[in-house]
């Protein structure tokens, strides 16, 4: 496209032509023009700037018409021409070009305007001005009639009349059910031409419902779904500043982490502003420029920009609860996700055929790419947590999907550049890029059987902590668990005891690793550098995931850990649970799986660090229902017994804290409940080995079948060139095929 021009939105489509047929472009939406590239290529096959650019609408059903199809209009010197295109986006598509709609040759002007009244989260009634336009319903500021919110017609669900308000009307948004609440004399005008708007410029059916509820009911199920106490009960809490176009200035907020979502409470009235369910995080975004600057970007769009004074740990907070709740693409970058580089929108996976063909651009960017180009719109592409189509599929022309994950990670550390000199984003890019293709099973297996591979990527990581970049370290870091721990289904634990090997033999590597942690820990610095070595020594040290960890190089990390075990016990302070936890993890294996002094003295450190009674407190008041509450209760109790055993100056210390009743109690000969499930230990290693086992025989038949079956084909051709007739040939197929598989 032109230089003027910027991609806003891409989609991967089908075009129809009359005389081509079908076949698949890259349909771009762009700040000033359409354009259409070659997939193969990303040469611009089609340019069209907005005023050439007529309409794009959605195409009328009527018989033969092809499902989710659209229609572009556009100048062609003096006359007028259109194209055809499909997509199971067409919604998506249309609605991202009408946002230009005031730029097109024919401006599209079909608004209506209303005073309105927004019944606000403190429960005051704001005057603000509601205008439905061809592809949203827009909120607008009453004075200076600058834009407060966009409902876009394809996130809206349904619109609710609410009595008990003069002219009441909910617009239900957001995939949850979220209500926004305005009263306005033309509600039944708005409802009107919210439908036919709707229906005939972006081709979907939004009905008004034809059963009101009160002001009441729309207050209280203000958020959805959501709405009840299990998912709005906060875990941790963080005091942010948040950056709003309708503030002038940076307002304070509560940053609420539940266990399904994330909150905004006001600080004085603790009212929820507003909500997001933690699933619908697409990533966090680490200002580099400002040292206290977040930005939460959203699979639907509406990123929501914070500052705070304990960035990191909210960053830490937030990403291992968006991954406890289902959500494990959800990672941190330094710069904001470049939208206009993704073939699809955000909330739902790409093609096959995308994962692929940017698989191939790492290898051999397309002309007029940077290496670093192909390696972005690789990460944009493609989720964090792995390429969903990995396996090579059935089929005499399948492509071999283990060959281009192998091919991609040589070029990854083949083209990587100087590591000292490189922009900082571009060496975090590399290492996001890293990480996304060893989470595949071939990328897994790759540290061991890729020639070299596992040099490079050591040195790779040593020269990135050199840097001192507490963005490029937690990428590092988090690549360097992908290869401890397999982040792929039906995983292999000889591999995973390989790579254990590999990454774990040289001393020298553990000390630097250390080395950075120890320094974070020490000045309460880089709280997602410390959560990453965390998992690091989790997948090491840990049971179940120690089980393939060789004896000599467990014992070696242990006995490091516990001569920084002072470290350790600073962490129980964090603010981030997360880190808290992992650092609970770790104490544990040290002191059960720890020789010769090594238990006594932490036992030492947890009287003279202060943590015997801030998890004694843990382990007998938690009274929750939240399952990553219970498993901290549970990893506190078991820390409280570690610590407690054998060891009279903490009975002493108990006995001077703890009513005596009670303390008698814990000398109980009763049995423990068995209605509770073990949460620390998530991982059954013989049960993954008896899979691996079953698929492996399972594996062993079919290749023979498929030897049988080119063996049996090769002497067949011999027959049919000595001119035997065809029942002998049947026949003598039939009985080799049954000869090889008996």
């Amino acid at each position: 496209m032109g230089t003027n021009n910027q991609d806003v939105a891409c989609y991967l489509v089908t075009k129809h032509s009359a005389w081509k047929g079908k076949y698949k472009r890259i349909f771009s939406v762009g700040n000033a023009g359409i354009t259409t590239y070659n997939p193969g290529s990303m040469e611009v096959t089609n340019q069209w700037y907005y005023h050439d650019f007529i309409n794009i609408t959605p195409a009328l059903k009527g018989v033969g018409q092809v499902p989710n199809e659209f229609i572009i209009t556009m100048r062609k010197g003096k006359k007028v021409d259109n194209m055809r295109f499909s997509s199971e986006h067409r919604t998506d598509i249309i609605s991202e070009a009408l946002i230009f709609r005031h730029s097109f040759a024919e401006g599209i002007v079909d608004n209506l305007r209303a005073n309105a009244q927004k019944v606000h989260w403190s429960d005051a009634r704001h005057p603000v001005v509601l205008e439905v336009t061809p592809c949203s319903v827009e909120q607008l500021d009453a004075t200076t009639g600058a834009p407060l919110a966009s409902y876009m017609f394809k996130d809206i669900e349904a619109l609710v009349p609410v009595t008990g308000l003069p002219g009441g009307l909910c617009i239900q948004s957001g995939g949850f059910g979220r209500l926004h609440i305005f009263s306005t004399d033309r509600r039944d005008e708005i409802l009107k031409k919210v439908e036919d708007n709707a229906k005939k410029y972006v081709g979907i059916s939004i009905n008004a419902k034809k059963v009101c509820i009160t002001l009441q009911q729309a207050q209280e199920l203000r958020v959805g779904k959501y709405s009840g106490d299990e998912h709005i009960t906060s875990l941790c809490e963080f005091t942010v500043h948040k950056v709003s176009r309708r503030h002038n200035d940076p307002v304070r907020r509560t940053l609420c982490i539940s266990e399904s979502c994330l909150l905004e409470r006001d600080p004085n009235s603790y009212a929820i502003v507003t909500l997001k369910p933690l699933s619908d995080i697409f990533a966090l975004v680490r200002h580099q420029e400002n040292p206290q600057m977040l930005t939460i970007e959203y699979v639907r769009g509406g990123n929501r920009v914070y500052t705070s004074s304990d960035r990191d740990a909210l960053l830490a907070s937030l990403i291992d609860g968006v991954r406890a709740s289902g959500n494990l693409d959800v990672h941190v970058r330094m710069t904001p996700t470049p939208r206009g580089k993704r073939l699809g929108p955000l909330e739902v996976p790409v093609d096959e055929e995308v994962e692929s063909m940017h698989l191939k651009f790492i290898q051999q960017p397309p002309p007029g790419w940077t290496f670093a180009e192909a390696v972005e719109r690789f990460n944009v592409n493609v989720s964090y947590s792995g390429l969903l189509h990995a396996v090579t599929a059935e089929g005499l022309f399948a492509e071999n999907k283990e060959k281009l994950i192998t091919g991609a990670l040589g070029a990854l550390v083949l083209r990587e550049g100087d590591q000292a000199t490189l922009p900082a984003e571009e060496v975090e890019a590399q290492f996001h890029a890293l990480r996304r293709l060893v989470a595949s099973k071939a990328g897994f297996a790759s540290l061991t059987s890729l020639p070299r591979f596992r040099e490079k990527v050591g040195w790779k990581v040593v020269k990135a902590l050199q840097r001192n970049n507490d963005g490029i370290n937690h990428a590092a870091i988090d690549m360097l668990c992908a290869l401890m721990q397999p982040m792929h289904d039906n995983p292999d634990l000889k591999q995973e005891q390989l790579n254990k090997a590999s990454l774990l033999a040289s001393a020298t590597f553990q000390e630097k690793l250390l080395e950075n942690w120890v320094h974070h820990v020490s000045h309460g610095t880089g709280a997602l550098v410390v959560l990453a070595m965390l998992d690091f020594f989790t997948f090491a040290l840990c049971a179940p995931y120690s089980e393939t960890t060789d004896g000599a190089h467990f014992d070696r990390l242990l006995e490091m850990v516990a001569d920084n075990g002072r470290s350790l016990y600073r962490l129980f302070q964090h603010p981030s649970l997360a880190i808290v936890k992992g650092a609970g993890l770790v104490m544990k294996a040290v002191i059960e799986e720890g020789e010769n002094d090594i238990p006594a003295r932490m036992q030492l450190l947890a009287l003279t660090e202060g943590a015997l009674p801030r998890h004694m407190y843990t382990a007998l008041f938690t009274q929750t229902s939240d399952g990553r509450l219970l498993t901290h209760r549970q990893l506190s109790r078991h820390l409280v017994s570690l610590w407690a055993a054998e060891n009279q100056s903490a009975v002493d210390l108990l006995g001077r804290t703890v009513p005596p009743g009670l303390l008698a109690f814990l000398e109980s000969k009763e049995t423990v409940p068995l209605d509770d499930i073990d949460r620390l230990n998530t991982r059954d290693n013989l049960k993954i080995a008896e899979d691996d086992e079953e698929r492996n025989k399972k594996n062993q038949v079919l290749e023979t079948l498929d030897r049988a079956y080119k063996t049996s084909v090769k002497k067949v051709e011999n027959l049919v060139e000595k001119h035997m007739d065809v029942s002998t040939v049947l026949l003598f197929l039939y009985l080799e095929f049954w000869y090889c598989c008996s």
